[in-house]
């Protein structure tokens, strides 16, 4: 069997294969380029993509950013408005406190201030202007 390639082999002259050989290595070389030419190509929409999705990051960050800026304009304003309560609220128990204390005092002034009984009988008699008429004994028999 060997017999055979040999003879096959030997009746095809050495530079018919080299050309072969040239050719098949031009060959390769040209897939070779093309698949390089397809990969830069595709290396390209990878950079295309990255371009995009940095955008949609900026504008994302900008979008967190505003957020981010209102939130912590709520905060402030929602800070504002505790710190307002709390003043309130300091006031307010500073005014029962007053009221509390001063109660005592009005209470003690109210005692001092009774008054005597002609002094009931002149408010019983009402406003001396504008005086509504009243029945009184005389008046009834009439």
């Amino acid at each position: 069997m060997s017999s055979v390639i040999e003879e096959n082999n030997s009746g095809v002259p050495e530079a018919a294969s080299n050309l072969v050989r040239m050719k098949m290595l031009q060959q390769m070389a040209e897939a070779l380029e093309d698949e390089a030419s397809s990969l830069l190509l595709r290396a390209a929409s990878f950079e295309e993509e990255e371009v995009l999705l940095s955008r949609q990051i900026d504008d994302h960050q900008t979008e967190i950013n505003r957020l981010q800026l209102k939130l912590d304009s709520a905060l402030s304003d929602q800070d504002g408005l505790l710190a307002r309560v709390q003043i309130l609220r300091d006031e307010a128990s500073a005014m029962r406190e007053e009221a509390y204390n001063n109660e005592d005092e009005i209470a003690l002034s109210a005692i001092d201030d009774v008054p005597s009984s002609e002094e009931e009988e002149d408010e019983s008699r009402g406003p001396i202007f504008f005086q509504r008429p009243r029945l009184t004994n005389n008046s009834a028999s009439r």
